[in-house]
């Protein structure tokens, strides 16, 4: 098969006129594809399994917000940890090293309370999970170091007095 056209060179301005060949390419059999489902939002669910938690420290506190502070306690191993807050996840598979993450709460009325667990997601190069928390409240300054295994999580709780 052959096509005809013209064509306008850029360098000169002229009109010539050119064909060109097409050539056939040969029937190929194509089977209709499966209908699939829509794709969805992938939803990650927090995998709270049935471990026990150990609570390690409670701290009572007037202040109406904390900060939370974590790193990796001892060496720097390549502990991970998902943490959660009253239940909620508040960060997934976090890789604990020698530099701060940080989550603030708020304690808005006396009474409030949050329960900070720390799930273990590896053991690291050196057993077991360890974690140290630092929290700031108000003038007041608390440390905590959490160890925990897959079989069970740590946490500390913090209510307003």
């Amino acid at each position: 098969l052959f096509a005809a056209g013209s064509f306008i060179s850029a360098s000169t301005g002229s009109q010539r006129e050119v064909q060109t060949e097409q050539k056939k390419l040969p029937e190929k059999e194509v089977t209709p594809k499966k209908e699939t489902p829509p794709q969805t939002e992938q939803v990650i669910e927090p995998v709270i399994e049935s471990q026990p938690v150990k609570i390690l420290r409670t701290i009572n506190t007037k202040a109406d917000s904390v900060k939370i502070i974590l790193y990796d306690d001892g060496e720097v191993d390549g502990d991970i940890v998902t943490v959660f807050d009253n239940g909620d996840m508040a960060a997934h598979k976090l890789l604990l090293t020698n530099e701060p993450w940080q989550l603030t709460v708020a304690l808005p009325a006396i009474g409030s309370k949050h329960t900070i667990e720390l799930l273990a997601e590896n053991v690291g190069a050196i057993p077991p999970n360890t974690a140290y928390i630092l929290v700031l409240a108000g003038d007041e300054r608390v440390e905590v170091k959490i160890s925990s295994d897959k079989l069970s999580s740590a946490g500390i709780v913090i209510q307003r007095n």
